[in-house]
This record gives structure tokens, C-alpha cells and sequence, in this order.
């Protein structure tokens, strides 16, 4: 998804991506 507070449910690139 993106870089937001909420729930990590995805990783791409060189930084965990979150959902939320």
C-alpha cells in the first residue's frame, strides 16, 4: 500500500510499505 501508520501488510522496494 503506502508509507502511513496503520497496519504492515506489504513490502517493496528497500522499505516495508504499510496500509492503513
Amino acid at each position: 500500500g503506502s508509507q502511513s501508520s496503520g497496519i504492515p501488510v506489504e513490502q517493496s522496494g528497500c522499505s516495508p510499505l504499510w496500509d492503513g
